[in-house]
């Protein structure tokens, strides 16, 4: 059955173009210098065969929903992210509710797409996209307050999967310190210098072509900042944080795996910044203390800029 049209917001200047599907969850699906396909720095797959599931899943299951309706992009994971967990009251879908309900335009200007949603009737988030006037800078400011009226736990990871590239370099800073994630298997499993990799065994800067997944991220020391370099269609983009919102950086690649909805037809490398390591969830933050938290009342604000070089 053919999915009801997005509603998706565009904006550009003479540096830079974006555009974001709110119906999607929020997602931003372009961001380049002009608003055509190549020029997306951005993972984007329209896959016509998968049909769209439902936001509403049944329990245990929404993983597989939200894969149906995965294209790439830029998603915001809040209150939760990873797999589904249950924390107090609450029942958290895999990549947080953020990134699955339909978000309100609140207000297009020259400059900003001004866009929100409720989740749970508690928490209210407020994301501004703004574009530089002269620079091919975006930045999104985004705060969350608690409308509702008890303390409400949260974690934010910013989902942002470039487009792949077999050639490509990721520069990170030199003193950081990194981690292969549990689950992976590339040698080493203690944690390295970013400058120091080599040493060890590891490489990091270029996608694993032997691996069709791979995950690997900022333990500690984050100075706030990663580089993509993708020559294949010749773009380079800089995201930089404060690394006090985002300690961690997940960094993830997907590299033709023959899993739904992907069936070998896509290159991701994923750099995401992130309150908590991989694999964490809010349960596994609120029960290590690493999760923040807001009374009746209370709001949060952080901010990520993407600069095209």
């Amino acid at each position: 059955m053919k999915q009801p049209k997005n509603e998706v917001v565009e904006l550009s200047t003479s540096a830079i173009a974006v555009k974001i599907d709110l119906t999607r969850g929020g997602t931003i699906t372009h961001i380049g210098k002009d608003g055509g396909k190549e020029s997306n720095v951005l993972a984007w797959y329209e896959f016509d065969d998968i049909d769209e599931l439902p936001i509403e899943y049944p329990h245990g299951e929404s993983e597989h929903y939200w894969m149906s309706r995965y294209r790439g992009g830029w998603q915001l994971l809040t209150p939760s992210a990873d797999k589904e967990c249950d924390v107090g009251s609450r029942h958290h879908s895999f990549h947080g509710d953020s990134s699955i309900l339909p978000w309100r335009l609140v207000e297009k200007t020259t400059n900003e797409i001004i866009h929100d949603v409720v989740i749970f009737d508690a928490l209210h988030v407020h994301r501004v996209a703004h574009l530089d006037s002269s620079k091919p800078v975006l930045t999104v400011t985004t705060t969350i307050k608690n409308v509702g009226e008890s303390i409400e736990p949260f974690i934010k990871v910013e989902h942002i999967a470039y487009r792949g590239s077999d050639n490509g370099v990721v520069t990170g800073p030199d003193n950081t310190v990194w981690k292969f994630h549990d689950y992976v298997q590339e040698g080493y499993s203690g944690d390295f210098k970013w400058k120091e990799m080599d040493s060890h065994g590891v490489n990091i800067r270029n996608r694993n072509m032997e691996k069709e997944a791979r995950l690997v991220y900022i333990l500690r020391d984050s100075e706030g900042w990663v580089e993509w370099n993708n020559p294949d269609f010749g773009q380079r983009t800089r995201a930089s944080w404060d690394p006090k919102e985002f300690p961690h950086l997940w960094y993830w690649q997907e590299n033709g795996a023959d899993i739904f909805p992907f069936h070998r037809r896509t290159k991701i490398t994923a750099l995401e910044p992130a309150s908590v390591p991989p694999g964490t969830r809010l349960i596994g933050a609120v029960e290590k203390n690493l999760a923040s938290t807001l009374n009746p009342g209370e709001s949060h604000t952080f901010a990520i800029s993407i600069e095209l070089k």
